[in-house]
């Protein structure tokens, strides 16, 4: 099943000037901006760092700008004034481009599909509506579709398979990237499909490791925890016995990488 059948898939923000619109939330605490339009942004961990699936707002360290296009900016003055500040060098971007040039076109949403894969395969979960990076794609689920379900099974075994096998190797250092246009056709299973026990299994298989930080693929694989989410994913579809031999292709494809692959800093 194709994930644009499950979920509506989003580009990111493409703020055109990061340093103006993004702040460390020491900064913005420093400037006291209106925290009432500062939103958590979702990235992709830096350099396939570790990272945990599950994600909370106040877990991220950056925040963005996120005005309203129609919002009286006398009603925002601490951030009118950094506006001002920084109005010349954001102009200077593509941000001219936007009318007005300090309304980000937000779509918060709750699940991440990652736009580029080193060794670790995480699609992260939100606790509440954030903002995606450029770096993530956001996923908005159809009508019908469980969101957690939906995560746990685009966290598990079959979906990071599918993500190697299909990716380009065209971004170098030993990553494979997807488009949003190819994100669109990712092979996912259906969890449409499942009865309600099913759908309860996933939650909870989810649950048990969505907060620790996920390792590399040839550590995953040993997880007790690991296994429980692939296996309550491949239920979905027949083929569950074949989970050694999708392992097997995974880590040998993700071997090849692995050379080329930035070290972690």
């Amino acid at each position: 099943m194709p994930l644009r059948e499950l979920a509506e898939v989003r580009r990111g923000l493409t703020t055109g000037a990061n340093h103006v619109f993004y702040l460390r939330r020491e900064v913005a605490r420093e400037h006291r901006l209106e925290n009432r339009y500062l939103a958590p942004v979702v990235r992709s961990p830096f350099n396939g760092a570790p990272a945990p699936i599950a994600i909370a707002p106040g877990e991220s360290p950056l925040v963005a700008i996120a005005l309203p296009p129609d919002i009286a900016l006398t009603k925002v003055p601490r951030i009118a004034a950094w506006l001002r500040d920084h109005e010349a060098e954001a102009l200077a971007t593509s941000a001219a481009r936007r009318e007005p040039w300090w309304a980000l076109p937000a779509h918060p949403a709750r699940l991440f599909l990652a736009k580029a894969y080193g060794p670790r395969f995480v699609q992260r979960l939100a606790d509440v509506p954030m903002l995606a990076d450029q770096r993530v794609y956001a996923l908005h689920p159809r009508d019908g579709v469980d969101l957690v379900a939906l995560a746990a099974v685009l966290n598990a075994l079959p979906t990071a398979l599918a993500l190697e096998s299909l990716g380009r190797g065209s971004m170098g250092f030993g990553a494979v990237e997807w488009t949003v246009h190819d994100a669109l056709e990712l092979p996912v299973l259906d969890v449409r499909r499942a009865d309600s026990r099913t759908i309860a299994r996933l939650h909870a298989a989810l649950a048990g490791f969505a907060r620790r930080p996920i390792e590399h693929v040839r550590l995953e694989r040993d997880r007790a925890d690991r296994n429980e989410l692939d296996a309550a994913a491949m239920a979905l579809a027949p083929g569950g016995e074949l989970a050694p031999e999708l392992w097997s292709a995974l880590l040998a494809s993700v071997a090849l990488r692995d050379r080329y692959l930035l070290p972690i800093v």
